[in-house]
Order: C-alpha cells, then structure tokens, then sequence
C-alpha cells in the first residue's frame, strides 16, 4: 500500500499538474514500486479495478506513465 506521507508529500504539486486523486495514487505507486500488472497496481494504489483501465490511459496520455503489453 502507498505510504499516506508519500502521498500528502506530493499530492499538491501533482494536483497543480492536473492529476486526480486516483491518477496520483497510481502514478505514485508505479514511481516507488516499478512496473506491476494491472491486479497488483490496483491492490498497492488502492484504486478500484473498474477505474484502472481509465487512469492508466489517462496517465498515459499526460506522458506520466508508458503502459506495455506483456505476451
């Protein structure tokens, strides 16, 4: 799970950059904990599983994140 002082550290300066809560919680679990699938970024950011999809794609597009497909 993402440490609540991480979270409150940087939360303010990515708001200013036009993150949500959900995007900053994935962002910020991918950034301390590296490439994960989608159960495992879902479970250590605690955002539901029927919003993954969209934050990644969203992430993705703000260039804050690269998402690959594994075979």
């Amino acid at each position: 799970m993402l440490p609540m002082n991480v979270f409150g550290r940087y939360s303010k300066t990515l708001k200013n950059l036009g993150l949500s809560d959900y995007e900053i919680r994935v962002f910020l679990t991918r950034l301390m904990q590296g490439p994960m699938n989608y159960r495992s970024l879902c479970h250590e950011s605690s955002v539901p599983t029927g919003k993954i999809y969209q934050v990644l794609s969203t992430l993705e597009s703000k260039s804050f994140v690269e998402i690959s497909q594994d075979n």
